[in-house]
């Protein structure tokens, strides 16, 4: 047997045909004939071998010539007319129609992704084929951008494959799908839409291209439709412009969706930080030239904030509020990021006050990002105005164990650890494919790097960088005392942390906790005293004193999960 030797070539165009999908297909058709001459060989296919195909047309086409006038309801009834004969010759089910008028889904974005997603809802359908974004159209493109943001609105009941077809530009396909058995059937098809045959020679062109299609496969083969597929955790994951430039030549956006950014802000209790925090939000994007909506969810308060948030959002435009019953961090912030509509969720401290630019420095940065999934990080900083920055505070920001903002090794590469849900962004669909933060975890400790973690390892991988511009400050009065019971709750939750992930164990510290005993050491208690004594003069320590009074609680809280066996 002769070995056929494998070319570079083979990794940019498909050397082998693929079947036709299966199940319930929905073809989504921004004008009448677009379902036919983009993938009517494919509906064919797929009808022949029992699947359901449903073609939906989402303008009615009426600024093509055709019996009446363009623009006329004429050119309308005859276009729809065309389409149902074309889905009678390809065995597929009758055209539906959306009435969106012709040239204006780029205009109407957002109405559009909603009556996608009630299609999704309704039909459930397991692949939905749409243009490619590298069309030329602008109603082919608003068409593949609103088909992706529909997949994030009912996610996680999204279709299982997103597949976009090519009609007026070639695409970069990693399908090709043999069509010589119903090339008569495609072509009778075509032949369907005499109105705008009578335009341009289209029964031409689509021939052409599927002749052109056919180049890279097997000799017997004559005809082809190419296809970019991708699963549905791929759409979930790559941002739109990854999805953009996969799919070929990148094209202007059609349209902006109405809500860019998403920022989630979880609470408890502390209603005065958190109306500042919502203040300097609200004075931000009112000069934003892109949406955004705020999103707070209540973790259980008694106190009055409750009744704060309810009068915040009756005023505030795009303002979303939540309770839950106090259940920690994670699961609100889950709950936050399962309600936003944004593409971007930016997750905030109900007591980290945004500085000026600070919202904008994210979105720049997502805008400005490579082709893959990518998470930034800001910079958050003690509140001067409202507290007494010591020696001690300087550290656990700049260097210790809450924020390590100084030995940060490439803020163009940052490693998982930093992920501080304080102050980091993330495309929405990545969040979600990852399935959002572990809420096993006891206590709002390292269920944020827990999720970093697994977003590094995924596929697409999560890049980190980090943007010191995006700035907050936080304002949250922490001594001594009250960081050595936090750092005794970040032990619990390594020990969470390590039986997930049991190849981090050494890097979590969970060896330490094997050796030594639950009294606290004479040195130690001797070097607390001295940061009690010494941090309110102003009077820095050594770095690696801090470390060890703060270490050894840390390891303490891991001896007490294991001793509860959690």
């Amino acid at each position: 047997m002769v070995e056929i030797p494998a070319y570079e070539e083979g990794l940019l165009v498909p050397h082998a045909p693929s079947p036709a999908w299966s199940g319930t297909i929905l073809v989504l058709a921004p004008h009448p004939d677009d379902e036919v001459f983009g993938c009517g060989g494919v509906c064919a296919l797929a009808a022949a071998a029992g699947a359901r195909v449903v073609p939906v047309l989402l303008t009615s086409g009426e600024a093509g010539v055709g019996d009446g006038e363009p623009g006329g309801d004429g050119t309308a009834r005859q276009r729809l007319a065309e389409s149902e004969r074309a889905a009678t010759r390809l065995g597929t089910d009758a055209p539906r129609t959306l009435g969106f008028a012709d040239r204006s889904l780029a205009g109407r974005g957002e109405e559009l992704v909603a009556a996608l997603a009630a299609l999704l809802a309704e039909l459930k359908p397991d692949v939905v084929l749409a243009p490619s974004p590298a069309e030329i159209h602008p109603d082919h493109r608003a068409t593949a951008r609103a088909t992706h943001l529909a997949f994030l609105r009912v996610w996680p009941e999204a279709p299982a494959r997103l597949v976009f077809y090519e009609v007026s530009a070639p695409l970069s396909p990693n399908r090709l799908v043999d069509i010589d058995a119903v090339a008569p059937r495609k072509a009778a098809a075509v032949a369907a839409f005499e109105s705008q045959l009578g335009q341009l020679s289209y029964d031409e062109f689509t021939a052409a291209l599927a002749r052109f299609r056919a180049m890279t496969l097997p000799g017997g083969v004559a005809r082809a439709e190419a296809f970019l597929e991708l699963t549905r955790d791929e759409v979930a994951a790559l941002p739109w412009r990854a999805i953009a430039r996969r799919a070929g030549a990148e094209r202007p956006d059609a349209f902006a969706p109405a809500t860019r950014l998403s920022v989630v802000v979880p609470t408890f209790e502390r209603p005065q930080a958190l109306e500042r925090t919502l203040s300097a939000l609200e004075t931000q994007r009112a000069s934003l030239p892109f949406g955004v909506e705020l999103v707070v969810v209540d973790d259980g308060s008694r106190d009055g904030t409750g009744e704060l948030l309810s009068g915040w959002a009756s005023r505030t435009r795009g303002a979303k509020v939540f309770s839950q019953p106090n259940s920690g961090p994670a699961r609100a912030r889950n709950r936050g990021a399962r309600e936003a509509s944004g593409e971007l969720l930016l997750f905030l401290g109900d007591d980290t006050v945004p500085e000026a630019g600070f919202l904008a420095a994210h979105e720049r940065a997502h805008r400005l990002g490579g082709a893959g999934p990518l998470a930034v990080l800001g910079y958050t900083t003690w509140d001067r105005e409202r507290m007494r920055v010591t020696p001690f505070l300087r550290h656990l920001n700049e260097n210790g164990p809450q924020f390590g903002y100084a030995i940060i090794p490439d803020p163009d590469d940052v490693p998982f650890n930093f992920f501080y849900t304080s102050n980091v962004s993330l495309p929405r669909g990545t969040f979600l494919a990852l399935g959002g933060f572990d809420e096993e975890f006891p206590h709002a400790a390292w269920e944020d790097v827990e999720l970093a973690y697994r977003a590094a390892r995924a596929t697409p991988a999560l890049r980190m960088v980090y943007r010191p511009a995006a700035r907050t400050r936080h304002d949250h009065p922490t001594d001594l005392p009250s960081f050595r019971r936090r750092q005794r709750k970040c032990g619990v939750a390594a020990a969470t942390f390590a039986r997930k992930h049991p190849e981090l164990s050494g890097w979590l510290g969970l060896a330490e906790a094997g050796v030594g005993s639950d009294a606290r050491p004479v040195p130690l208690r001797l070097a607390e005293h001295a940061i009690q004594l010494l941090d309110p003069l102003g009077i820095p320590l050594p770095p690696r004193l801090y470390d060890r009074v703060l270490r050894w609680d840390y390891v303490a809280g891991i001896r007490e999960a294991r001793g509860s066996g959690a």
